[in-house]
């Protein structure tokens, strides 16, 4: 009995890491996308800056 029940804690910590890594791979994502619409912005402004127009 004490081994199935070793078992299943090591498996709720996997489950555990799992998860946490599908989290931390969404964030990472949602994050590259604001970047590069941040990166667009400056570009954006930089352009209107020195050229009177956006690009």
């Amino acid at each position: 009995m004490k081994f199935a029940s070793v078992v299943t804690d090591q498996m709720e910590r996997e489950a555990q890491v799992r998860e946490g890594a599908s989290i931390a791979y969404d964030v990472s994502q949602q994050t590259d996308v604001s970047a590069q619409k941040g990166s667009a912005v400056v570009q954006n402004t930089a352009a209107t800056m020195l050229l009177g127009e956006p690009i």
